[in-house]
């Protein structure tokens, strides 16, 4: 009778135990899933005045369905990063 209820205890037992880690973890996802949602939030408040005080806002999409959005000013955008004094190639000679 002992042995039973001492199993009993143990099967209990685990079962709290993996209710509460599922639970633990909806609750994770939950909190996650919100705060995903208030940046998304945010980051469209922040784009919506950008465009608002003159910036315009260019996006393409890649081969993998990713969105590239460019929210700089169409000066700044357009300016060439490498100077011409600055290449992409370099003179070297082959060693033997």
């Amino acid at each position: 009778m002992i042995i039973l209820r001492l199993f009993f205890f143990i099967i209990l037992a685990v079962i709290i135990t993996v209710v509460m880690g599922v639970v633990r973890i909806l609750w994770s996802v939950r909190k996650m899933r919100n705060e995903l949602r208030k940046g998304a939030e945010e980051m469209g408040r922040q784009t919506s005045s950008r465009s608002s005080s003159g910036r315009t806002s260019s996006g393409h999409s890649t081969s993998t369905g990713d969105t590239i959005t460019d929210t700089r000013d169409p000066q700044r955008a357009s300016r060439k990063i490498i100077d011409d004094d600055e290449g992409e190639y370099v003179d070297f000679e082959e060693e033997r």
